[in-house]
């Protein structure tokens, strides 16, 4: 019985393996939001400020996808993440 179970055990690592390997092969791990061709824009607003009255700000501009984070020592600097925005020639 105690056999068994040492190749059962063996059989769960390699096939988990196997999947790791071929996970990152295919791509990798995606642990973040992905704005491919977009641009981060780093704002010092040096004083506390809310996410959802920046966001709330930016939807109405309609820059389309976005995402905004806070960031630095104080958490008083805005990362704002947002994909490219077309010009008017390529539009």
């Amino acid at each position: 019985m105690q056999k068994y179970s040492k190749i059962f055990a063996w059989a769960v690592v390699a096939v988990m393996v196997v999947a790791a390997a071929v996970t990152l092969l295919c791509g990798g791990f995606n642990f973040s939001q992905t704005l491919s061709g977009g641009y981060v824009l780093k704002f010092d607003i040096n004083q506390e400020f809310e996410l959802e009255d920046l966001s709330r700000i930016i939807a109405t501009q309609g820059v389309g996808d976005y995402q905004v984070l806070k960031a630095g020592e104080k958490q008083d600097q805005a990362l704002i993440r947002v994909q490219k925005i077309a010009d008017e020639g390529d539009a």
